[in-house]
């Protein structure tokens, strides 16, 4: 359910996020989990938590 919300909220801003990407921020929101990613671009959802791999900023 989160991860069609995301992807519903999102498209409305014109920003798409992929089925995948989706439901891998909702995977770690409702686990209360940090996801790590080189693509920080990928999960602009504000509520997941994300550390950067490479050390970008968020």
């Amino acid at each position: 359910m989160r991860a069609g919300q995301d992807r519903y909220t999102f498209a409305r801003i014109e920003k798409a996020i992929t089925v995948t990407d989706a439901l891998i921020a909702a995977a770690a929101w409702e686990h209360h989990a940090i996801l790590v990613t080189n693509n920080l671009k990928d999960y602009p959802m504000p509520d997941v938590q994300l550390l950067p791999l490479d050390g970008q900023e968020r």
